[in-house]
């Protein structure tokens, strides 16, 4: 009696629990993203910029960043233009897609780096695979 009790409610709270991730709206499909952000490499490299993205299906986005680096590789007043087209996938909404205050995701972006200042002016290829943990404190803002 106590397992089909056990089964019973473990079924009832599954059902439950598609009920309530059905339900609820999706907040990356057809939905644009715009992010301002700030990263750090080193004690004095920093870059500042921007990327858009626009959910495609209910855990991935596509879109684009820019941002500008302040560089210290010769000591100098070096600046850099990043550029770069994005992919990223969350994680979670691949299982259950709604709503997430915590939300893993992974990212993966390619493009260019131009250098320019008091060093030779370059322009190399760039691309990185990387992941993190957004923190929404609402539908419409979060930390990542």
């Amino acid at each position: 009696m106590k397992k089909h009790l056990l089964f019973l409610l473990l079924f009832a709270s599954l059902c439950g629990m598609a009920q309530s991730t059905k339900s609820k709206p999706n907040f990356i499909r057809n939905q644009v993203n715009v992010n301002a952000f700030m990263e750090y490499y080193g004690n004095s490299t920093r870059c500042f910029g921007i990327s858009g993205n626009y959910g495609i299906n209910n855990w991935i986005e596509t879109g684009a960043c820019f941002g500008v680096f302040a560089l210290n590789i010769y000591n100098d007043n070096t600046k850099a233009i990043n550029y770069k087209l994005n992919a990223k996938a969350h994680i979670v909404n691949v299982f259950a897609p709604s709503f997430y205050a915590i939300d893993p995701y992974l990212v993966a972006r390619m493009g260019g780096l131009s250098v320019f200042g008091d060093s030779a002016p370059r322009t190399m290829f760039t691309y990185n695979v990387g992941g993190g943990i957004a923190l929404n404190f609402s539908r419409h803002f979060g930390l990542f």
